[in-house]
């Protein structure tokens, strides 16, 4: 995970509101709002009811999406490379009286043993990782998961890459359905669909 994602982590998860200087550039704003919020809303829907499920969500930053999770009766694990943003996690379980429900890890994803669950999450952390094989097979104990990755050959990499390498001094990477189910190989019943920019792979 690149360094940079520690003090990344936190400011990223304004991209949600209008409140970034991202959202005066109307394409741009526009874009990176709503690919992100529609990963959440596909993996709220490919979940179902959250209901009695103990999930992890990788990249998990200010704990958003694990709240949102345990808020709907999970039981949730997230993992973040910044400790400010685990921090504010916590703190916002806190808040709301979820501290028994979440529990935040700063960690390097590439080197945890996560726990048993019934679901894992991965909204757009693995598409920061140079390899990814390390996660996927500590992960394979978890049958049932919701990723993204971003499909290699769309126009819109390009002001991506911009964006992220150059102002935000963290590249990602990006993939072919047979890369994916290279990489995916280990589960079963793999399910692969690509909707612009991203490919959405489920079990």
């Amino acid at each position: 995970m690149p360094v940079n994602w520690k003090e990344k982590a936190v400011s990223f998860d304004k991209l949600y509101s209008k409140n970034t200087w991202e959202s005066k550039i109307p394409y741009l704003g526009n874009a990176l709002r709503g690919s992100i919020t529609d990963r959440m809303e596909r993996a709220h829907a490919f979940a179902g009811s959250f209901k009695g499920k103990k999930c992890i969500d990788l990249g998990c930053g200010v704990g958003r999406f694990a709240l949102q999770a345990a808020e709907l009766g999970a039981i949730t694990y997230g993992y973040d490379v910044s400790e400010d943003a685990i921090r504010i996690a916590k703190e916002r379980a806190a808040a709301v009286g979820l501290s028994n429900q979440c529990s935040f890890f700063q960690a390097d994803i590439t080197q945890v043993d996560f726990p048993d669950a019934d679901i894992w999450f991965d909204l757009g952390c693995l598409q920061y990782i140079p390899d990814i094989s390390q996660v996927l097979h500590n992960l394979q104990h978890v049958t049932s998961f919701f990723s993204s990755l971003p499909y290699r050959w769309h126009w819109l990499n390009i002001p991506r890459f911009v964006y992220r390498r150059m102002y935000q001094g963290s590249t990602f990477y990006t993939y072919t359905e047979s890369n994916i189910r290279t990489l995916f190989s280990d589960f079963k019943d793999v399910n692969i669909y690509r909707d612009s920019l991203m490919y959405y792979i489920t079990s």
